[in-house]
Parts: C-alpha cells; structure tokens; sequence
C-alpha cells in the first residue's frame, strides 16, 4: 500500500508540475506566435485536444521529463552550494559542460529520430506526425512507447553526466533548455535563423521535417543541432521555400487514426 501510495504521489508531482511548464508554454508561445506566426492559426479544437490529452499522458510516466531534471539538479546545486565540497565553477567551464552535454544528447536524439522512421517502428513515429498544424503544443504529442524510450535515454545520459563530474547547476540549466526548446522548434514561428541555419535547429527547419511533401521525407532529425543533419547528409530546408503543409503522406492520412484510443492501438494492429 505504501508504495502504491509512493507511486501515486508522484504522479501526482508530476502532473503538478507538468501542468505549470504547460501554463508557462501556453503563456509565451501564444505570444511569440501571434507576434512572429508563420501562418494563421487554425489548427481545430479537436487537435488541439488530441495533444492536451498526449501532454497529460505524458505528465504521469512522466516526461515534461526535461523540466522535473532540471528542477532535480537545480535542488541538488542548492543542497551542494552550502557544502564546501562544491566547487566553483566558471563561465567559460559552465558553458562547455552545458554545451558537451546538448550536443551528446542530440546525437543520441538524431539516432533514436532516424531510427523511429524506420519501416518497421514508423507506425508508433507516425503518432507524432499525425498533427496537420504544428504548433508548440504538437511537441506532446508522441506515442507512450516512443516518449518512454526517450525519456529513458535521457535518465541514463544525466545519470552518467552526475557519475562523470558534471555540475549540478549545468544539468539543471541543460534540462531546462532541452524542455524550452522541444516546445520552441514546434512553435508555429517563421524564423530560419538566416546563416546560422547550419548549426542551429529552427522553427522552420523543423517544420520542414513534418512537411508532407516527398522531398522533404526523412529529413532534418536534429532536435537542436541541425549541423548533425549537415554532416550525416539529411539537411533539408531550401533557400526561399516554406513549408506550409504538414502531417504523413496522403495514402496514410486516409487511413490514420485520429482519435486517442485509436491512435494508441495503432501501432499494434496488423498491415
């Protein structure tokens, strides 16, 4: 009973807090987008529920799991900073373990993307294509399989960084700019970034990755870094050109589910 009750509380926690990252997303987003929006909103109630109802399933396993690392780390800078067995640490030092450890991260996410767009596990990846109007909100949207993995993956990748010596008050920061730009790059925004288009991921670069044109399938799988897709030749994002169709190729749009129950099944059904 004890743990159940353990068990429960936490997901309690982290629908508390899942809920406030989504209160702050809502509150700058809704901004930014109306501001700078790439085109009108329009994206129906019912989507716009779909991803509500993927962002509380993902609150109870959980993963806003970005922002509870990042609350974690920053309690454990706290808890260190008043013990003399912290050390200080400089800008220049802060700054390049933040960096190390984002540009790991985004490796392991591009492997993990390129992966999920494989034949045989596309059906759980295409849950989160299904959106044919990305806005921020779309980052929830991602089949519970799929959100486990990676939420897995980067427990394990924080875990090490902790073993190797990594400041706590850098894995708060990276945790916290990971969860801001998951929401970021699905933002209905028109920024490129311009020249540094090369090495950062964009709205639009992203964009172009939900793009249901052919030309612009399996590309652009960086979540932060688009020099990754540079390098490794699944750059996509053409000079002077939109994107301004999103969601799975029109012989899966007929046959897709888009319902949540429906959409939960599917990657289980036989084809």
């Amino acid at each position: 009973m004890d743990k159940l009750l353990s068990i429960l509380r936490a997901c309690g926690t982290s629908i508390e807090e899942g809920a406030i990252a989504l209160t702050i997303g809502f509150l700058i987003f809704s901004v930014m987008e109306r501001l700078y929006g790439f085109s009108p909103a329009k994206k129906t109630v019912r989507a716009n529920l779909l991803d509500l109802q993927y962002a509380f399933i993902s609150m109870l396993y959980p993963p806003f799991i970005y922002f509870l690392i990042s609350g974690f780390f920053a309690l454990r800078a706290i808890h260190y900073s008043d013990s003399s067995h912290n050390p200080d640490i400089t800008p220049l030092t802060f700054a390049g373990e933040v960096l190390i450890l984002l540009v790991v991260r985004d490796c392991l996410i591009y492997l993990r993307h390129r992966i999920f767009h494989l034949p045989k596990v596309w059906a759980f990846h295409s849950i989160h294509h299904s959106s044919e109007e990305v806005n921020w909100i779309s980052a929830a949207r991602f089949h519970p399989a799929e959100n486990i993995i990676e939420a897995s993956g980067e427990i394990v990748l924080f875990i090490v960084a902790t073993l190797i010596g990594f400041d706590a008050w850098v894995l708060s920061a990276a945790g916290l700019l990971i969860g801001f730009y998951n929401f970021f790059i699905h933002s209905n925004l028109r920024w490129t970034f311009g020249p540094l288009r090369y090495v950062l991921v964009s709205p639009v670069f992203h964009r172009w990755h939900h793009s249901d044109l052919p030309e612009a399938m399996d590309k652009n799988f960086a979540a932060m870094f688009s020099c990754l897709d540079l390098a490794f030749g699944t750059f996509y994002m053409p000079e002077g050109i939109l994107p301004h169709t999103v969601g799975l190729s029109s012989e899966e749009k007929t046959t897709h589910p888009r319902s949540l129950a429906g959409q939960l099944l599917y990657p289980f059904k036989k084809r």
